[in-house]
């Protein structure tokens, strides 16, 4: 998707984001699961700013979820991979 027209992909990954955060807030692991695939899908479209900021928000802004799950490690080896390539010059 590099190089092509992304902005419709955006924008149905932002609706996404949104609605998740109204419909799973209570449920935490499954939230952040969720949060983790779309932000598998921006770091796929080249978007790793917006994928790092919705990452890091789930993985240090909220401490409902205890350190140890494989929803948070999943979701950390995500941001990391994605704060990496933020660092890389543009193809």
């Amino acid at each position: 998707a590099r190089g092509r027209d992304t902005a419709l992909v955006r924008d149905l990954l932002e609706g996404a984001i949104d609605t998740s955060a109204e419909r799973l807030a209570d449920d935490e692991p499954v939230r952040l699961e969720v949060h983790r695939l779309i932000g598998n899908a921006l770091y796929d479209i080249g978007e790793y700013e917006r994928a790092t900021k919705l990452l890091g928000a789930d993985l240090l802004e909220r401490g409902d979820v205890p350190l140890d799950t494989p929803e948070r490690a999943r979701a950390a080896v995500t941001l990391a991979r994605s704060l990496m390539d933020s660092e890389r010059p543009a193809d």
